[in-house]
């Protein structure tokens, strides 16, 4: 069937030799008993893809759930207690142990960036799988915040005699601030006058090798138990102690720190100094504008973290705020909006409990209100599909298949009801799961959950969508 997008149906053929079938009711009909064939872009019909036996699951009587990240060439399943990656071709190419239990399966989200798959649960530690590379493993240690220095002396000179002050430290490795060590107490004094200093000497153990990742070392200082600290200076001079460890060096000579580009903690509503992007136990997340993204974290449903562009295990916020933030939001204004899905589709796309929420343009910290398109809400246990031109999502209370999609024409976003052409596919069904696939015959294959499938060839050039059912032997629960 080929049409302009429409929010009423008025036209449309399965075939170009078929003028006469102009109505929805008769190309209903049709695509009624069009079964176990597929339309193809130009509304011919087209046999229908074989399936063959490819790999059984790890462990029996066990659920499983299946990723393929978008151009990629590894399929990688996820069970109770394992992660394993295949090619294509079937070839297992890891088994990784893991600690995830059955409800941890059943509760993952998934998103990819690059050679990435970050996983992401509610409640547990997130993760992070490298699949395309020989040995594809799970690398918690970029998800952690830099480890914070492993020790800081103060050697007074000339005995200062000013108020107590407090100091802070951190490196910055590869750009990203790490975390911090503090040296609290009324033993060290600010300098006042000529003649008098405190050399601070901070140190990381058996980091040498890393040295030209460092760029810096960081000082913060405040007088003793006062609150925020400010900014003192930097130093870049960073070296070898001879002993396998790192070192750097700097001397407080009694300047004002600067208050106004403080020490930031991770924004969370914790109020510890050092969380971690592992230990915020997202329930969802996407990468969008080279920012990771984590959403529903501990007991705020509606909070949406994201971390520095470029620098995605880095939670840390300037200040004052730039561009290059962390940054800390929500959707809407008001009310409680849990957030139940994420996608990058031409701006960013929130799906909650109370609708759907957009952002467009640059994320910055000038630009974080998200206005709210609708208020479909989705199914949350079949992920919004994002496909050239719009994304796709069940709306959970009608059963059907919407896509969002810009519309240039008024210059806003829209939903289409996708499913109103085949809606007999939905009665006494729900969709289980989706996957979209790209090449000749640009379709989204679609799981049942009375063990059927169906395909809806679906072209954004060529303004083609068509749905048919398909049966088989034995149920399918996944694609």
């Amino acid at each position: 069937m080929s049409l302009k997008p429409l929010l009423s149906f008025s036209s449309g053929e399965l075939d170009p030799i078929l003028h006469d079938h102009v109505t929805l009711e008769k190309f209903k009909k049709g695509l009624h008993t069009a079964r176990n064939v597929m339309i193809s872009k130009t509304g011919g019909l087209l046999s229908r893809f074989s399936r063959s036996y490819f790999k059984n699951g790890k462990t029996a009587n066990k659920a499983i759930k299946l990723f393929s990240p978008p151009s990629s060439s590894a399929l990688i399943e996820f069970g109770y207690q394992y992660v394993r990656v295949y090619d294509f071709a079937g070839t297992l190419v890891r088994d990784i142990g893991t600690a995830y239990s059955d409800a941890d399966v059943a509760a993952m989200h998934f998103t990819s960036s690059g050679k990435y798959v970050y996983v992401f649960i509610k409640g547990t530690a997130i993760g992070k799988l490298l699949y395309d590379d020989a040995t594809p493993a799970y690398v918690s240690g970029p998800f952690d915040l830099l480890v914070a220095p492993t020790s800081m002396t103060v050697t007074a000179v000339g005995t200062p005699t000013g108020y107590s002050v407090d100091y802070l430290v951190t490196y910055v490795k590869n750009g990203e601030e790490s975390l911090s060590v503090v040296v609290e107490g009324t033993t060290y004094k600010k300098p006042l006058s000529a003649g008098q200093s405190n050399t601070i000497t901070v140190q990381v153990d058996a980091d040498v090798a890393e040295i030209a990742k460092y760029n810096e070392m960081r000082v913060y200082r405040r007088p003793n138990s006062g609150g925020a600290y400010g900014f003192l200076g930097t130093s870049t001079n960073l070296y070898d102690d001879g002993a396998g460890a790192l070192e750097a060096s700097f001397e407080d000579l009694g300047g004002n720190a600067d208050f106004t580009n403080g020490f930031q903690s991770s924004i969370t509503k914790t109020g510890q100094q050092g969380v971690a992007a592992i230990d915020l136990n997202p329930k969802t997340g996407v990468v969008y504008q080279q920012r990771l993204l984590q959403a529903n974290i501990f007991n705020d449903e509606e909070a949406i973290i994201a971390s520095r562009p470029a620098f995605q295990n880095n939670l840390y916020r300037d200040f004052p705020y730039d561009s290059d933030s962390a940054l800390k939001f929500k959707s809407g204004t008001s009310g409680k909006a849990s957030v139940l899905r994420m996608v990058d589709n031409d701006g960013l796309i929130i799906f909650t409990d109370v609708g759907v929420f957009v952002s467009v343009g640059a994320l910055t910290i000038d630009n974080i209100a998200l206005e709210k398109k609708g208020s479909w809400v989705i199914d949350e246990n079949v992920p919004p599909l994002s496909v050239p031109g719009g994304v796709f999502f069940v709306d959970k209370s009608t059963n059907t298949v919407r896509q969002l999609i810009y519309s240039q024409d008024i210059l806003t976003y829209q939903t289409l009801d996708q499913s109103i052409f085949s809606d007999h596919l939905f009665r006494y069904r729900t969709i289980t799961s989706w996957a979209y696939q790209t090449g000749n015959v640009p379709m989204i294959i679609v799981t049942f959950s009375d063990g059927t499938f169906a395909t809806f060839t679906y072209h954004f050039e060529h303004q083609m969508r068509a749905w048919t059912r398909h049966d088989s032997a034995y149920p399918v629960e996944q694609v």
